[in-house]
């Protein structure tokens, strides 16, 4: 099971297609961080893999992760205020 922990929709895989869930936070001035629950409803464990493409401006803080329980992801966008990337200029 996956869930934002700012929204109550939950997005189930157990048969056929994955749902997938759009963050769109990013696009607007001061969105910094969204929180993601990964879950296991079941018995045992699975691997989570999460796949990106590079990105210069989004850290993930977890890429890999064996779920028992729940597992906790966080997307951070690493844009200052002014555009750039944190720590540095973008470009």
């Amino acid at each position: 099971m996956v869930s934002r922990t700012d929204d109550d929709r939950i997005l189930v895989k157990n048969y056929g297609v994955c749902e997938s869930l759009e963050i769109r936070d990013f696009l607007y001035a001061g969105n910094r961080e969204v929180i993601i629950e990964v879950a296991n409803d079941g018995e045992g464990s699975f691997l989570c893999e999460i796949e990106a493409e590079p990105c210069k401006w989004l850290k993930l803080e977890m890429s890999s992760r064996e779920v028992k329980d729940q597992e906790i992801l966080k997307l951070i966008c690493c844009l200052g205020s002014s555009g750039e990337l944190s720590g540095g200029k973008s470009g």
